[in-house]
């Protein structure tokens, strides 16, 4: 019978550190990002960099704001910016946002028609991430251009 409680005490034991080690989540990045179009969701991600970004579909023809939430470990951040770059990594404009930012709060934002103006041909812009922080940054999403409400696709 001791024999069948020290087994049992032993199952519970490895039954308990198994729950303790799956608790943690192991997401593929520990920064995350949302893009919005106007109030509209489109891309909520976390970052891995060994995934492409996703495509935002942008309406130049209606009055809307593309809106970005960056969060950076839940950190506080000084020093963020949004780069659009051509599909051949030229810069084309940048916008810096002033003013300390912890995880999702303060979002960043620029206007549809802005984005627009910047577009040659049919080639995607690339929309990046930096920060003081985090200099190197991170593409957050290719943006195209077409006739129908914002929308994201893979």
């Amino acid at each position: 019978m001791k024999q069948t409680k020290g087994f049992s005490m032993v199952a519970l034991a490895a039954t308990g550190l198994a729950f303790l080690l799956f608790a943690f989540n192991t997401r593929p990045g520990a920064h995350s990002v949302q893009v919005y179009v106007d109030d509209k969701l489109v891309v909520e991600r976390f970052i891995d960099t060994r995934l492409d970004a996703p495509r935002v579909v942008l309406d130049p023809a209606h009055n809307q704001q593309l809106i970005v939430r960056y969060n950076e470990c839940g950190r506080t951040v000084m020093g963020r910016k949004l780069t659009i770059r051509s599909s051949k990594g030229a810069m084309l404009k940048q916008w810096s946002f002033a003013g300390e930012s912890t995880g999702f709060g303060n979002p960043m934002s620029c206007s549809v028609k802005e984005l627009s103006a910047l577009k040659s041909k049919d080639a995607p812009l690339r929309l990046y991430y930096t920060s003081k922080d985090f200099p190197e940054g991170q593409q957050i999403a290719s943006l195209v251009f077409s006739s129908g409400p914002g929308s994201a696709s893979k």
